[in-house]
């Protein structure tokens, strides 16, 4: 059976053992690619994901000290200045969301719906 690979002359045999490692070589380097390919998609989007959610971060930190400042009947006019601040943060936090939905909602909504 391998006396036709005897038969070859040395450059054809170095050629032939080339081509048979190549093969392996080129399957490996194809296969870490993809791998790399999807990393970085991956993490793509979780760079939009937590870009979507800072905003939402702050509103769960400021709508429940809000909520404690505004329900308390004695400390509403001790707090007033405490907090407008608070409501003009809770606004800003609104807005930086509107702003990240308007940048990455509609991509991330569209990547939520496919399987």
């Amino acid at each position: 059976m391998l006396t036709w690979f005897h038969r070859l002359r040395v450059s054809q045999k170095l050629m032939f053992i080339s081509f048979f490692f190549l093969i392996p070589d080129s399957v490996l380097l194809t296969l870490f690619l993809f791998s790399i390919n999807t990393n970085i998609h991956f993490a793509r989007w979780e760079q939009y994901g937590n870009e979507y959610q800072r905003p939402l971060e702050l509103l769960l930190d400021y709508l429940p000290e809000h909520m404690l400042l505004s329900r308390t009947p004695d400390r509403v006019q001790a707090n007033a200045e405490a907090l407008g601040d608070l409501e003009r943060r809770i606004d800003d936090a609104f807005e930086q969301l509107r702003a990240a939905d308007a940048r990455r909602g509609a991509a991330l909504r569209n990547a939520a719906a496919e399987p």
